[in-house]
Order: structure tokens, then sequence, then C-alpha cells
């Protein structure tokens, strides 16, 4: 935690968004009560019975080898990913992470964490990128290393958008930057809320054209059905 950050939380310490216990964004009580995501394919919606949230079919339409989710997204759920993606809060971030990081398998040794980026307009105006905060703790909670590698152009605002439309705003505008650090790796690739997964398709393919052996996606939230 930062020092300024810490003197802050010392002056003023956060609330529980569910109960309003004093002390964090969500309590430890609250953050293990977060739903567990449908047990259904994000694309096609058939039931699974892994807790990975993608078929077979619909992954190898992705690039991805593995897609997991941490959570369902509901009201409280966008309340605290809203405190990480409009205000940098980084103890929304840790939170998430921390969801995350004891959810999922134990990665292999020399994978590496890397975030779907943001793009350029959405860093200037917020001053950070949510899902590279998401990444580093992710990446400090389990000791892996993080290195941002992805870079997207662009300006066009994709919320409300259907995936057909999502992955045509996208081709091409997702690129690396340092294809020496992805080649031959397992890429993690982060990111905060899963809703067509056209961003999460556009990243791990340029992590493929940069020589990425295998590319797993871990998110925060699922969005649609919860059953």
């Amino acid at each position: 935690m930062h020092l300024l950050e810490r003197f802050t939380t010392l002056l003023a310490p956060d609330d529980c968004l569910v109960c309003g216990r004093e002390g964090a964004l969500l309590c430890d009580t609250c953050l293990r009560s977060l739903p567990c995501p449908a047990k259904r394919c994000f694309m096609c919606d058939v039931k699974l019975t892994s807790p990975a949230i993608g078929c077979p079919v619909c992954l190898a339409k992705t690039g991805v080898t593995e897609l997991w989710a941490a959570v369902q997204h509901t009201d409280v759920v966008s309340r605290l990913v809203a405190q990480l993606k409009f205000y940098g809060n980084r103890s929304a971030a840790r939170l998430m992470a921390q969801r995350l990081a004891v959810l999922f398998p134990t990665p292999v040794a020399g994978v590496l964490i890397t975030n779907v980026p943001a793009t350029n307009q959405h860093i200037r105006e917020r001053g950070f990128d949510q899902a590279a905060l998401l990444a580093k703790e992710l990446a400090r909670l389990t000791g892996l290393p993080y290195r941002s590698v992805l870079r997207r152009s662009g300006r066009k605002h994709q919320f409300g958008s259907n995936k057909d439309t999502r992955l045509q705003q996208l081709q091409g505008a997702v690129y690396s930057i340092n294809p020496d650090v992805i080649n031959g790796r397992c890429i993690i690739l982060v990111d905060d809320v899963l809703t067509t997964g056209a961003s999460i398709t556009a990243s791990a393919q340029a992590l493929h054209e940069a020589g990425a052996r295998r590319v797993d996606a871990w998110v925060f939230a699922r969005a649609g059905r919860q059953n």
C-alpha cells in the first residue's frame, strides 16, 4: 500500500459496500459471499461441469485455452468495479485480486501476467488503466511477474455494442509492444469484467501473433445470466 493511501485509510477507512462495517470496501465475510459465476459458456450458453466459463468450441474462437471468472456481475460487484474503474481505488483492486488469486488453479512456473489494455484516451482521462492495476495486484499476491505488453489504439466507445460490432472495432486495434517478452511464454490475461469477450479475443490474438505459447484469461466478473 502506498504511504499516502495508507495514511488516508487510517484517517477515513472505507465502509463495506454490503454490510456497512468499517475497514474495507468489502469485509472478509461479504467478499467471500459474492456469487460464483454461472456454470455456462459465456458465448453459447451451454451448461458446463468445470469451473471455467467457456466450452472448448467457443474458446477455440477466442485464442484462449482457459477462461476463468471469480464472481458473477451483480449490483454490489458493479459498485466495487466502479471504485477501481472510475476512481483508481487500489483497495478495490486488492480485493478483486484476492478473490481471483484464491479461486483459480496455481499457475505453472514461468508464466507472465499482463492485462487487456484500455485505450490511450481512457488512460489519459482517468490517469490509469484499471485492468493494469488489477493485474499488478494479482501479480503481487501470486508472486508471478507482471509486464505491460499490449497497447490499444482507437477511441470508439464499446459499451452497449454487440460482440460482432466490438470485434470489428477492435480488428487490429490491440497490438504487442514487447514481442521478445511474449515469445514462447504462457500468458495470464487479466481483465475486470467479461461481457462479449471481444477485448479478450483481440488481446489473445495479439499475444499469439507475438509468439505466446498459451494464453489463459482471468477476469474478476462475468456479466450476463446468473444461473
